[in-house]
């Protein structure tokens, strides 16, 4: 059974604090005589209890924990349910896969590609402007400051993989042309652009490997910003060990 939120203690929070806290020997002692793991004491006293925490990374974890926006409660029993059937998901990570214990629940992290990490690179020095999230707790970017165009290469607000898009996804080795010729030629008029850009830019590169059918479309796109692209699918026949067709 569970007590109300509010006097639910953290698990392991106490033990933490007081192994980790640094700071004098006046302000050890005091962590060790008060109880500091329940929220109700610090929903109450949460100033008082910081300042005798010295370590700012201590104050912080504890924070995170104490704010209200996680519930503990103790397991009342375990039961055996037998064989059951789960979906089985793998996730490419070192660590911290399905956690379940009193601090994470059922949290999945997975470690982002080279490529995708070249969108955060920097972003804490400065290179973005950052406003307050959701609720206010904390701060964050207003864009991410990518290295490589990713809005362009990976398409933007549609249905399914472009069937209708806001901005279809390109090829990147194309893209990055294209950039690099807008950098050099930064002062070339709109219209000298737009015709090296789609020199550079043949059209979209969507991942579905259908023929783009003709090229009106992909032209009024990119001069007007409106455009129908028509594709056509590509169908491979292979034999099974039968002999049979198989599309």
């Amino acid at each position: 059974r569970a007590a109300g939120m509010d006097g639910d203690p953290v698990p392991g929070l106490a033990a933490f604090i007081r192994a980790h806290s640094g700071g004098s020997w006046v302000d050890k002692e005091w962590l060790r005589k008060h109880n500091i793991d329940r929220q109700s004491r610090w929903q109450r006293d949460s100033v008082e209890i910081l300042s005798h925490i010295a370590n700012p990374d201590v104050r912080a974890i504890a924070q995170e924990l104490t704010d209200g926006r996680f519930y503990y409660a103790r397991v009342a029993a375990v039961v055996d349910a037998g064989v059951q059937p789960v979906y089985s998901l793998r996730v490419d990570t070192d660590d911290h896969s399905f956690i379940t214990n009193g601090f994470v629940s059922h949290n999945t992290e997975a470690r982002l590609t080279p490529l995708a990490m070249e969108m955060l690179r920097e972003i804490d020095e400065e290179t973005v402007d950052f406003i307050p999230n959701y609720d206010g707790r904390v701060q964050e970017p207003t864009v991410l400051p990518s290295r490589f165009p990713n809005l362009l290469a990976n398409g933007s607000g549609g249905i399914a993989v472009g069937m209708a898009t806001n901005m279809p996804p390109h090829n990147l080795r194309e893209l990055a042309e294209a950039v690099f010729w807008c950098l050099d030629n930064y002062e070339a008029d709109e219209e000298t652009t737009l015709a090296a850009v789609t020199e550079r830019v043949k059209g979209p590169d969507f991942p579905t490997y259908g023929l783009i059918v003709g090229s009106q479309g992909i032209h009024d796109a990119y001069t007007t910003g409106r455009g129908s692209i028509r594709m056509r699918g590509v169908v491979e026949v292979e034999e099974d060990a039968r002999g049979r067709s198989l599309l």
